[in-house]
């Protein structure tokens, strides 16, 4: 700091301190909000890697991946409960119709086994496929950061004002009082 500024400053007070308080407490705030922004968006990224990963594993992880996709939709309940009530439509029609002893029960009983297992699979994919794109707040993110820094250059521009402010203050007085005594000495 100059002669001048240190001068203005004697003189018409230093406010940059309270301009740094000032910023200082705005990025508090601002630090807040983004680890609450972050916070939020923190599970839904991990159901969407989570996501992203069973589904590459079923569709770029060859037939043992997907066949266990299969196998863990044919061991639930949902699995066993569905083939139950197929089973059970297809006889009480065959039954209703005569058909009890035909040779249509039997690959009707097979394809409904194979029909709930697909069933469940597509419906596990599209869950998986609906956590893909989840509604994240990365924008407001993105512009808390932008506002961060805004607020800093700010501070920063402030303070360079400041001083020359101060400096001007000192400059003045400095004038002033070489004209006074130049006046004093002339007369």
């Amino acid at each position: 700091m100059g002669l001048f500024s240190s001068i203005g400053k004697l003189l018409g007070g230093d406010s940059s301190k309270y301009i740094q308080q000032g910023k200082e407490e705005e990025l508090a705030f601002a630090r807040e909000a983004l680890d609450y922004q972050k916070g939020v968006d923190a599970p839904l990224i991990g159901y969407r890697n989570d996501a992203l990963g069973q589904l590459s594993d079923y569709f770029m992880g060859g037939p043992e991946a997907q066949q266990s996709f299969y196998d863990s939709a044919m061991a639930s309940p949902a699995y066993q409960n569905y083939v139950q009530q197929g089973e059970e439509r297809i006889l009480n029609n065959a039954a209703a119709t005569g058909g009890v002893r035909g040779g249509s029960v039997n690959p009707a009983l097979a394809l409904n086994s194979f029909n709930v297992a697909q069933g469940l699979v597509d419906r596990n994919l599209q869950g998986l496929n609906s956590f893909v794109n989840p509604s994240l707040n990365t924008a407001g993110i993105s512009n808390t950061y932008g506002n961060m820094g805004a607020t800093s250059r700010n501070a920063a521009i402030a303070q360079g004002q400041n001083q020359q402010n101060l400096a001007g203050i000192g400059l003045n007085l400095f004038g002033t009082a070489a004209s006074a005594a130049m006046q004093g000495q002339g007369g």
